[in-house]
Parts: structure tokens; sequence; C-alpha cells
């Protein structure tokens, strides 16, 4: 299989943050709920054209690393609610690059300043493409620092996996489609070998409108079929144009009614990406 330059946690390249924003949640499991937002920037496992983040790359903007006291640029915005926010959601770039900084996040998280307006984080969800995981060293690290997370903070940690699925949009052709098989074909079998012993965590597949590529069928067959996910924990995903709201808001709504009635047809859940329909982005 070809390699890929992956990297996960480098103590002299540390992660950054481009963002910290409250807003609600708009994708997976919890969409509609309020979350407090973390992206780090950075990508190093994929390359997809379509990103819709470009501006957390390293060499668009100057970023804070995440041990500089960036909590204190969080400002209080008029998305922050009366009630008590409990979630956060920690996004990129690639946040699995970065694992190893999960707990210096919570840490920090813990501050005065966020405790003050309400911010009291009991369940954490981190966004991936999740293709570091099929080394099963780096599973196998993320889900000790999951244990560490759920021991010392209390949360209790659900990764979302999106796979890239495409060579050319999402490798540049680097990868062709049989080594993207095969890698997420192995992320599949070390998280279900995993299974085999540990079942306090969960992981949520969201694929990109299957119309789109006809891979994705393929690998939500093989998830269900070979290793057994429930259609509950799997969900499609509209695609996201350039300026959905405004001069590609017809190709937007037309993604939203395939990708809406393809759910409906697998029995798989429909995830409406509602921060950007509702531009709480």
């Amino acid at each position: 299989m070809k390699k890929l330059n992956f990297r996960v946690f480098d103590s002299t390249f540390l992660p950054k943050v481009s963002q910290s924003f409250i807003s609600l949640e708009g994708e997976g499991q919890n969409i509609g709920e309020p979350s407090l937002y973390i992206r780090l920037a950075g990508c190093y496992s994929a390359a997809c054209k379509f990103c819709d983040t470009k501006f957390s790359w390293y060499n668009k903007k100057k970023f804070k690393y995440i041990i500089e006291n960036w909590e204190d640029d969080f400002e209080i915005t008029k998305n922050n609610p009366s009630r008590e926010i409990n979630r956060l959601t920690i996004t990129g770039g690639e946040p699995l690059h970065y694992m190893n900084s999960f707990p210096v996040i919570l840490e920090k998280i813990k501050s005065k300043k966020f405790q003050d307006i309400g911010i009291k984080i009991n369940w954490l969800g981190i966004e991936s493409n999740g293709n570091i995981l099929h080394l099963e060293k780096n599973l196998f690290n993320l889900i000790k620092i999951f244990k560490e997370l759920k021991n010392e903070f209390e949360v209790d940690p659900i990764l979302t996996i999106s796979p890239k699925i495409d060579p050319e949009l999402c490798y540049n052709n680097i990868l062709d489609k049989k080594t993207v098989r095969d890698m997420y074909h192995k992320v599949f079998e070390n998280i279900f070998n995993f299974f085999t012993f540990e079942v306090n965590y969960k992981f949520i597949w969201n694929f990109l409108n299957p119309e789109m590529n006809g891979f994705a069928l393929e690998m939500i067959d093989t998830l269900r079929k070979k290793f057994f996910v429930k259609n509950k924990y799997i969900y499609l995903m509209p695609f996201t144009p350039f300026d959905p709201l405004g001069k590609n808001k017809e190709v937007w709504e037309q993604s939203k009614d395939e990708t809406a009635r393809m759910a409906l047809e697998l029995g798989v859940r429909y995830s409406p990406r509602i921060h950007i329909d509702r531009k709480l982005d």
C-alpha cells in the first residue's frame, strides 16, 4: 500500500487553534445541541479540494498554539446561550494529528473564564477523517487518551469519522482507489477488533453524499455487513458547495434533497449540516 506522510503528535510541531466559538451541532448524533467548538489548524492525511476550512491551513494565517493563552481571545458573543454548555466539539483541520493535546484543551476549558459563562463540559465530540487509525498504534493511543479524558475530566468522547474516499478530490491522485479502499478497510478492521474487548466509546460514520461517488455505498455496505455497524451510527451528509446560501443555493438544495432521499432508502440517518444552513458556522 502506498504511504502518506501520516503524523499524529510531534512535540516540535504543536497544534494551533484557528477558531473557538459556540454554535449548534450540525452533524452526527447530537444534531441541534449547543456546543463549544475548537478548530485545530492543519491536516496531513488528506488534501481535499472541496475543504470548506482552508482558512485553518498553516500558510493562510497565524494561529495561537494551544499551550498559549488562546482562551483569552474567546469572545462572549450573541451566540452564547443563557443556559449551560455541556458539549465540546474538537474539529479541524484534522484533530487526530494532535490527539495528545486533548487533555491540555480540556484542562484550559476548566478555567474560570469558561466556567463563568456557563461552559461545563461533560461530553466531547471529535470530528475526523479517521485516516491515521489505519495504524493500530494510533487507535490504541486514542483509546488511551479517551480513558484519560473520562477518568480525569469526566467526559464521554464520541469520534465522528467522515471518510475521505475520492482519490482525486481528497489525495490529488497520490493514492488510487484500491489504496484508499485498503486503508479504510484497515480502519474498519482496527476499530472492529477494538470493540471485541472495549465497548465504552462510540464511533459515528458520516459519509458525503454517496450519489457523488458509488464508492461510499461500498464502504457503507462493508460497515454494515462485515463489521456489523448499526444503521443509527451511519449518517449521510450533503455536499456543501462554495457559497451554498448564495450563488450555489440551488446546488445546495439539490444536494440536501438527494442525500435525504438516499438516507431514507438505505435506512441510515441524515446529517443536515444545520450550522451551514442556518449561518451558524
